[in-house]
């Protein structure tokens, strides 16, 4: 049998793995795993097509095999021909499973895919509420009590990041041996990351209110950052942004955008409510400030210092004013 597990986060895509092997009775099984990146397709094929020395059922599990979209690009030396005809007559005695983002049903691998009785599993993304419930569930288990306020600033600073979670979750178990964990725990030892010092300052600039992205910028400058890759993402964020405006004009559900968007449901929300302030006017003053100033960096014009004043300078309020 085989099946495909989708989402965007590898973490939450093993997690519902465990649920599958427990529910197939498989759990106890060997598991073989294969990476595209280091192994290639070929590894993978034999192994699927190998007996297993005590006849005994395989359980394989594949990641980085991104071959499922609508057009999936080859591997170089590599048609897809060999997977596509395991896939259509898979081994009866092997149990294989892909972990991906992306599973378009028109592609010819995710055909021969469907053809060969593979079964295609969606990974449900938390909602808010079972953020919570999750994250005081795996406190709970560990003897471990986090305030209500704690608890919300660790999912704001892990923004749905499954992986990121764990992580922090982890490192804040083993800080608090067995006390109570306050807001002032996650504040000190949850890392901000550059991309959430990004997305406040991009959500200020798209609600239009310069008094709180010049204050994102006081708290920046405070510490060292790379001005050019952060420059990066605030372009990324806007450009998502304008997707996710383009997407809710044509009337796209909350859930199918982020799905078209493949991003989790959290980030998607939040771009859709400022859609309306986010127009298609005001995101192109945005975008061509963003490459103004980083052309000057680039070109030696400007001190990379210099950045970020000049650039909220240039989203002055006289912009503003002509884009309301």
């Amino acid at each position: 049998m085989q099946y495909f597990l989708l989402s965007s986060q590898t973490r939450m895509a093993e997690s519902a793995l465990k649920k599958v092997l427990k529910e197939q009775k498989l759990e106890a099984k060997e598991i073989v795993k294969f990476n595209f990146k280091d192994d290639g397709i070929d590894a993978l094929l034999n192994e699927c097509r190998s007996m297993s020395l005590f006849g005994e059922e395989k359980v394989i599990v594949a990641y980085g095999y991104e071959f499922f979209s609508k057009r999936p690009k080859a591997p170089k030396g590599n048609d897809f021909s060999d997977l596509i005809v395991y896939l259509e007559t898979p081994n009866p005695d092997v149990h294989l499973f892909f972990l991906g983002a992306t599973f378009e049903k028109e592609g010819k691998v995710s055909a021969a895919f469907l053809k060969g009785g593979g079964k295609l599993l969606p990974v449900q993304e938390f909602t808010p509420i079972e953020w919570e419930r999750f994250a005081n569930r795996y406190f709970a288990k560990r003897g471990v009590q986090i305030d209500n306020d704690a608890l919300k600033e660790l999912l704001t600073r892990t923004k749905g990041d499954y992986a990121l979670f764990l992580e922090e979750a982890k490192k804040l178990v083993i800080y608090a041996d067995n006390e109570s964990l306050k807001l002032s725990d996650v504040e000190s030892l949850v890392t901000r990351p550059l991309e959430d010092d990004a997305f406040r300052l991009g959500n200020a600039l798209l609600k239009k209110d310069l008094k709180e992205a010049y204050r994102v910028y006081l708290d920046l400058s405070q510490n060292s950052f790379e001005a050019v890759s952060f420059l990066h993402l605030l372009t990324q964020q806007f450009r998502f942004q304008s997707l996710a405006t383009f997407l809710k004009e044509k009337h796209y559900s909350l859930d199918e955008a982020a799905d078209l968007l493949k991003s989790n449901r959290w980030r998607t929300k939040i771009a859709y409510s400022l859609a309306d302030k986010a127009n298609s006017e005001y995101l192109n003053t945005l975008f061509s400030r963003l490459y103004m100033v980083e052309k000057a960096i680039m070109t030696g014009k400007l001190e990379a210092t210099l950045a970020f004043p000049l650039f909220l300078l240039e989203i002055d309020f006289h912009a503003l004013r002509g884009n309301k």
